[in-house]
C-alpha cells in the first residue's frame, strides 16, 4: 500500500474547500430558478437553488438544508459569481443609494442576485431582502430602469 507524504496531504486539504465550492457554483449555473416581478406587485415563487435536484432520480428523498458557519459563508460569497462580474454591467457587492449592499447585480439582465444558506431561515431572510432590494431599485426608475428581477441563489 502506497501512503502520501504528509506535505502531499495538508496541500491536497488546503484545496479541498476552494474545489467544493467551485462544484457547487458549477451545480448551481444548471439548476436555474427565477423570481418574477411586475410593475406593481412581486410575485413571489417557491423555487430555489440548491446544490441537490430533488426532481431528479432521487424525487421524493429529503434534500439536505445547509449547516451555514461564518467561515464557510465568507468562503461562499468571496467566489459567489466572481468570474462573472467585470464592473461594466455585472457588479459584486454592489451598494445601492440606502447603503444595502447588493450580492450580484446584472444590468444587462436587470437580475438582482442573493446568496444564502440551503435553509428555511436564510432563505426566508433572503427573500426580504430581495424585496428591500427590488423595492428601492422600482423606486428609482430614473436611475435603474424597470423591468427588474430578483433570483436566490443558494449553496
Amino acid at each position: 500500500m502506497h501512503i502520501l507524504p504528509e506535505r502531499r496531504v495538508r496541500n491536497m486539504r488546503k484545496k479541498l474547500p476552494v474545489l467544493l465550492i467551485a462544484l457547487i457554483i458549477l451545480l448551481q449555473a444548471f439548476t436555474p430558478a427565477v423570481f418574477a416581478a411586475s410593475k406593481n406587485k412581486v410575485q413571489s415563487q417557491t423555487a430555489y437553488l440548491c446544490p441537490f435536484d430533488p426532481t431528479s432520480e432521487g424525487a421524493g428523498k429529503a434534500v439536505p438544508y445547509t449547516k451555514s458557519t461564518m467561515k464557510l459563508g465568507q468562503e461562499m460569497h468571496k467566489a459567489y459569481k466572481a468570474d462573472l462580474a467585470d464592473g461594466i454591467t455585472k457588479f459584486k457587492e454592489y451598494i445601492l443609494p440606502s447603503g444595502k449592499r447588493i450580492d450580484f447585480i446584472d444590468f444587462e439582465t436587470k437580475t438582482i442576485h442573493e446568496l444564502k444558506p440551503y435553509n428555511p431561515r436564510a432563505m426566508k431572510a433572503g427573500e426580504k431582502q430581495l424585496d428591500q432590494y427590488l423595492q428601492e431599485i422600482q423606486g428609482n426608475v430614473e436611475k435603474f430602469g424597470e423591468g427588474w428581477k430578483v433570483q436566490l441563489d443558494t449553496y
